[in-house]
């Protein structure tokens, strides 16, 4: 078994490495994030329209915004959800609750194990909330959602509560903070490109 596939056969069985699970989801989290850990919020309009919006919901879904964004991706069903598993038209499948995934962040040398916690389907909401497993930096849960106003105007929106996993990435905290801001904007960037 190749080291990656070990890594991704360890995650699907691990458990979410933080306990507010959902968190993202309360209206409230900016003023009151679970204990502590930090809450952040970006909105970011990506454009205008229908074909804004169907490109961008493919991109969010199919896990593509993540990898426009830099990273490497490896996937894992989350069991047998072939009847209601949902693709792309290049026939990658979307995300689906319950999948595990081991993201890696462009050359660095550290892998980012997650869980998709949910998955939001609604008329003018898109997207899925994902948490952390042991062996992320992190702890803590994100949230990606494709929004579209009645004007017509479609946004991107991130939702996350994060603290470090362990202490020598406590000493890095200022760090993790500026590089996600700068995922934050490359996912802006990958949505809001010419279809």
């Amino acid at each position: 078994m190749l080291a990656s596939d070990r890594r991704l056969d360890e995650a699907s069985r691990a458990r979410v490495s933080y306990v507010a699970v959902g968190a993202t989801s309360d209206p409230n989290l900016l003023r009151f994030p679970p204990a502590g850990y930090v809450p952040f919020e970006r909105r970011a309009r990506i454009g205008y329209g229908d074909r804004r919006w169907e490109f961008a919901v493919d991109e969010l879904m199919s896990w593509r915004v993540k990898t426009r964004a830099g990273f490497r991706i490896r996937r894992a069903a989350a069991g047998d959800h072939e009847g209601d598993a949902t693709f792309s038209a290049d026939g990658t499948p979307y995300a689906t609750p319950g999948e595990t995934a081991v993201l890696r962040p462009g050359i660095l040398p550290f892998r980012e194990p997650v869980r998709v916690i949910s998955v939001i389907d609604e008329e003018d909401r898109r997207g899925f909330t994902y948490g952390t497993l042991p062996g992320h930096p992190l702890e803590g849960e994100e949230q990606l959602m494709v929004v579209r106003r009645e004007d017509g105007a479609v946004y991107l929106v991130v939702r996350s509560f994060a603290r470090p996993a362990s202490w020598p990435w406590m000493l890095l905290r200022p760090v993790l903070a500026i590089v996600r801001r700068i995922v934050v904007i490359r996912y802006t960037d990958a949505l809001s490109r010419s279809i």
